[in-house]
């Protein structure tokens, strides 16, 4: 999970709540909890723009 938080700039701990949210995909593999690339596609897409409305209005 630590290169899934340092792709998305979060912590860990923050990667493990959207996990166990439903937020993030992911599959297990011999034990091991793994997020696919196109899961992590998926989540990045459904992310707001993160422009701010007010910056606009000036």
């Amino acid at each position: 999970m630590n290169e899934v938080a340092y792709r998305l700039g979060i912590t860990a701990r923050k990667v493990w709540m959207l996990i166990s949210e439903g937020r993030i995909r992911t599959k297990r593999l011999d034990g091991r909890r793994l997020v696919p690339a196109d899961a992590l596609a998926e989540f990045i897409a459904g992310l707001p723009d993160g422009e701010d409305p007010k910056a606009n209005a000036a």
